[in-house]
């Protein structure tokens, strides 16, 4: 074996060796730390999603976007914004209403319960006056049953508004309800939903009980899009006010990444 074959064997020999150490100390790269959700919603009107009260008679445009760390720590924000509005045109302001919040997600304690609770920040009417804003607080536990064709998730939830410089407003919102979804292939799936709530009286309404169902479809358009056509329907129990019954449609485009 001459001098230059002998040099090659060794690199050769020497390049194997190293690839092999390479190969068995790999580690893969970690999954990222942040996964992201965004649902952009338009609505025939814009209703309140727990009290059933009337908001805007007219078609809105409803972004959604939260941002959520592995630790279960969140970040949200949420805008409604009629459309063809006086208010869409001004230059200081996205919306009608601009909510900023965050929370946390995740198990709850040793159970098989989930749980999430939070705050939001409600910029109502005018963003640079905060005299008709809100805080809402609020906690939710929740268990999904899930098999080959159908996901069951019954959750109860307690909301606390806050409305500034209206203490009399404040109050509580009690939940019960449940979201369903029935899969009719792989793409194509049937969401329903409902809940009874006890509303103590927030945003100087009176007491009473609301109930709310929800339907629709959930068509997969592809791994990170999902289109939803739905129909809400508000029923005001016994609640004794200006508040009424009210039927909301709208179709959702969200985007999981």
């Amino acid at each position: 074996m001459n001098r230059t074959t002998t040099i090659v064997a060794i690199l050769l020999a020497l390049t194997v060796n190293t690839n092999a150490d390479i190969l068995e100390n790999f580690t893969p790269i970690q999954e990222k730390a942040w996964s992201h959700f965004l649902n952009l919603t338009y609505v025939n009107k814009y209703v309140d999603p727990s009290g059933g009260a009337l908001i805007h008679d007219s078609s809105s445009f409803q972004p959604y976007y939260r941002a959520t760390h592995e630790s279960g720590l969140f970040l949200d924000t949420w805008s409604s914004g009629e459309l063809g509005s006086e208010y869409m045109q001004r230059e200081n302001g996205f919306g009608s209403e601009i909510d900023l919040g965050g929370g946390w997600g995740g198990p709850f304690f040793d159970t098989k319960l989930d749980f999430e609770g939070g705050f939001s920040y409600w910029a109502t009417g005018d963003l640079t006056d905060s005299k008709d804003d809100a805080i809402l607080t609020y906690a939710k536990l929740s268990k999904t049953s899930e098999s080959e064709k159908q996901t069951l998730t019954p959750y109860v939830a307690l909301s606390h508004y806050t409305i500034l410089n209206s203490a009399p407003l404040d109050g509580f919102v009690a939940k019960i309800g449940i979201d369903t979804e029935r899969r009719i292939n792989e793409k194509l799936s049937i969401i329903a939903g409902g809940f009874l709530a006890y509303d103590e009286g927030t945003w100087g309404n009176k007491d009473g009980f609301i109930g709310k169902l929800k339907a629709g479809l959930s068509w997969k358009v592809n791994k990170a899009l999902t289109l939803q056509p739905f129909v809400e329907y508000y029923k005001q129990i016994n609640t004794r006010d200006t508040r009424e019954d009210q039927v909301v449609y709208g179709i959702s485009a969200p985007f999981e990444w």
